[in-house]
Parts: C-alpha cells; sequence; structure tokens
C-alpha cells in the first residue's frame, strides 16, 4: 500500500479555525474529508500570527511553526498575512522581508517537499475580535505575495478572489464559517489532486 500524502497548513486563526466548533469543520478538516484516506492533512495554525516579525505574534516564534516547518509534508500551504493588516502590525516595508524568512526556514527544513502561497481572505466588516484588521491593507498584502510567489518561482493560490463577493462564508466578517471552510477546501483540494 502506498504511504498517505501528507498536507501541512501553515497560517494563522483562518487555518486554525477560530470560531468553528469541530476541527473536522476547520477548512484543513474539510480538506481531509474532500481528499480521502490517501492523504493526511494537519493543521498548524497559530490563532493572531502574523508574518511580520516585529508584529504582536510572529508565527515564526509559535510553537505551531516549528511544528510544521518540521512536518516532512509533501506539500505545504502557507496561509499569512491577515493579521498584518491590524494597525500595531502594519509593516509593509518590512513585510516581504518577513515573508522571506517564513520560506527560507521551511526551505531549511524541507528538501523534497513543495510550498505554494495563498493570497488571503477578504476583510468583511470590522469584527470585535481584530477591530482594525483592514481591507484595504490586505490588498497590499497580496499583492505583495504574489510578487514574492513570482519572486520565489511558487504556485500562489487566490482566496481573495475566492471569497470578495462571499460574505456570508464569515461568521464575524473575518473568519471563515463551515460554508466558508467548505469553499476554501474545495479550491485547495481542486489544487492538489492537480499536483500530488
Amino acid at each position: 500500500m502506498s504511504q498517505k500524502k501528507r498536507i501541512a497548513c501553515l497560517g494563522d486563526s483562518i487555518t486554525f479555525g477560530y470560531g468553528i466548533g469541530y476541527q473536522m469543520d476547520t477548512y484543513p478538516g474539510q480538506l481531509q474529508h474532500k481528499l480521502g484516506d490517501n492523504y493526511e492533512v494537519l493543521n498548524f495554525g497559530c490563532n493572531g500570527a502574523t508574518v511580520s516579525q516585529a508584529g504582536d505574534r510572529p508565527y515564526l516564534e509559535c510553537q505551531e511553526a516549528q511544528s510544521g516547518l518540521t512536518a516532512e509534508a509533501d506539500l505545504t500551504i502557507l496561509c499569512l498575512g491577515t493579521n498584518d493588516t491590524k494597525a500595531i502590525n502594519w509593516q509593509p516595508s518590512r513585510f516581504k522581508a518577513d515573508y522571506q524568512a517564513i520560506i527560507d526556514a521551511y526551505r531549511s527544513e524541507n528538501r523534497s517537499g513543495q510550498l505554494v502561497l495563498v493570497q488571503v481572505p477578504k476583510i468583511f466588516a470590522k469584527t470585535v475580535h481584530q477591530e482594525d484588521c483592514n481591507d484595504q491593507y490586505l490588498v497590499e498584502v497580496n499583492q505583495m505575495i504574489e510578487e514574492i510567489a513570482t519572486a520565489n518561482n511558487l504556485d500562489l493560490i487566490n482566496l481573495y478572489l475566492l471569497t470578495q463577493n462571499q460574505p456570508s462564508w464569515f461568521w464575524d466578517g473575518l473568519h471563515p464559517n463551515e460554508d466558508g471552510t467548505r469553499g476554501i477546501a474545495e479550491l485547495l483540494s481542486q489544487y492538489i489532486k492537480g499536483f500530488l
């Protein structure tokens, strides 16, 4: 029997599934369901995580990042940037360098796996939890992620485009509900099935 393909999902509360009652309903959980038993999908989401190493919770300092970067995954999905749009974390001048540092940390631990970058979902409203996440900044973040993907010759998946007309997919305007995680997982599963 062939070995399962391992998928590592690295990110913030959108990956973790903040506000989702069950792990199986997070987007990594939904992705596991869609891909089936020949795949193992692992969730390394860290609530509040930032790309910026000067942010209030740098992803590279999260235990989830250390576990995710050393998971020996066949494919690693990196979905980060939303928390960098908070006023306290907004540092566009260093975003690309700090994002590159995450890619470099991944590459130092992974010789054979593939990394794919994700442009993060739209922000629909100011929320109780992330009151100053800013969709205007998010557009800039996603543009920088596209430039980073091009510079590193990495595939790019656009969740902003997927979600921009789907406000009902978010329970608080920021975090996906079960409909949102299903939609995200569907797009990712199509990519993965064409890749692995």
